[in-house]
């Protein structure tokens, strides 16, 4: 089974200011289904109990994700300094859409974070994950 998707959402809702604070080799970016071969569900690991999931699971997860109204923004922190890319931290940042909400523009907005150490220095307070826009 083939997806189109690339990324899950497009990275210029990024704040290009929070890419400019992690350290030089880091990336800040939308979740790729080539992301389960990068550590991303190794990074998961550090918040609760993952099972055995299959390539061919995360595929169908990710396209179910990738084809959501703007409601669920996975990133991943990227770590270039290796030569092989590898995720090294990741969260999630999801807009509920509530029905008793008047202004619907302005969901509420969670986000967990997962950065495994040695890269649990990338969770400092100065680094804020920021979007220009939902949907």
């Amino acid at each position: 089974m083939t997806f189109q998707v690339q990324e899950l959402f497009s990275a210029d809702l990024l704040s290009p200011e929070v890419q400019a604070v992690l350290p030089e080799g880091y990336k800040l970016r939308p979740l790729r289904r080539a992301d389960y071969d990068a550590g991303f569900l190794d990074c998961l690991r550090v918040l609760t109990t993952v099972g055995d999931i299959s390539k061919e699971a995360f595929d169908e997860r990710y396209h179910w994700l990738a084809k959501q109204d703007s409601g669920y923004f996975i990133l991943v922190i990227e770590d270039t300094n290796e030569g092989v890319n590898r995720v090294v931290g990741t969260g999630a940042l999801i807009a509920e859409r509530k029905l008793y909400v008047e202004t619907p523009q302005s969901p509420p907005v969670y986000l967990n974070l997962a950065v495994p150490f040695p890269h649990n220095f990338l969770c400092s307070s100065s680094i804020r994950l920021r979007f220009r826009a939902f949907g």
